[in-house]
């Protein structure tokens, strides 16, 4: 399997090897789900990180003996929003990987273009091919 930060970083190169082995794939979908996976995940990150530093907010507010009502509250409509980014994240994960995984890897540059075996190069023969009787 490709790994993604190869494929993001050489697209034109892997659509090219795509197509030397006869397939059309279209990288559109995996550019999608990229973008999109990097997107939520920066807002999902920067979402936790304000949720945590609340948190500590919300501690020392306790200690102090002050109401956090609505802080609290606030915090788990922060938690819900997490939750459903999430599950899209997860959702552009899940797509990501299956086109990974449809993927073939890179032909060699030096492999001979062609549709079928009989495109095929002979490199070098050794000895006879042998003779059967059946």
């Amino acid at each position: 399997m490709l790994e993604i930060k190869f494929v993001r970083q050489n697209l034109e190169v892997v659509q090219e090897s795509l197509r030397k082995r006869g397939q059309n794939d279209d990288l559109d979908a995996f550019l999608d789900h990229d973008t999109n996976r990097r997107t939520i995940l920066l807002e999902v990150e920067r979402l936790k990180h304000w949720r945590n530093k609340v948190s500590e907010r919300i501690a020392q507010m306790r200690r102090d003996k002050e109401d956090a009502s609505d802080v609290i509250a606030e915090m788990k409509a922060v938690s819900e929003k997490i939750k459903s980014l999430d599950e899209r994240l997860s959702h552009h994960e899940q797509g990501l990987r299956s086109i990974l995984m449809g993927l073939p890897n890179l032909p060699h540059p030096s492999v001979p273009v062609g549709e079928d075996a009989q495109d095929n190069v002979i490199v070098r023969k050794v000895g006879e091919p042998p003779l059967f009787d059946f």
